[in-house]
């Protein structure tokens, strides 16, 4: 019986350490794919806008604040949900300690911040921080 509880132990000590990396990297993998599916969802819809306009249209436009951005082009059926729980973005600062992407708008230009995740708080080792500003002038 004691063999057998030693080797239960020795498979848990080695199992429970893989399967928290595991958790860790699946949401690492899910802020990244926020951040690149909203990056690649308002340009996309920015290159519309513009081939639109370009072809003498005047019923399409870019979204004029954060969170109808949000709200109309990059999650608007608000499934997107953050690692740890709540919305995936927002419109303020992005969430490092719960991996929310943030969206914000200056003059027209979208800028999508992808946080350090998980925080140097939460033991780091994750993502570094970056953003990508997307304007409209420039599709």
């Amino acid at each position: 019986l004691m063999i057998v509880v030693a080797i239960i132990a020795i498979l848990a000590a080695i199992a429970i350490p893989a399967y928290n990396q595991y958790i860790t990297e699946a949401r690492i993998a899910k802020v990244t794919e926020h951040y690149d599916a909203a990056t690649r969802v308002v340009r996309a819809h920015m290159a519309k806008v513009a081939a639109h306009e370009a072809r003498g249209g005047t019923a399409l436009s870019n979204p004029t604040t954060a969170q109808a951005w949000i709200d109309d082009v990059i999650d608007p059926d608000s499934k997107s949900t953050a690692p740890e729980g709540g919305p995936g973005y927002e419109t303020t600062t992005a969430n490092a300690a719960d991996g929310v992407v943030a969206v914000t708008v200056n003059a027209g230009a979208v800028s999508i911040i992808r946080p350090e995740y998980p925080s140097a708080a939460n033991g780091g080792g994750g993502i570094t921080a970056t953003s990508t500003t997307i304007d409209p002038a420039n599709i």
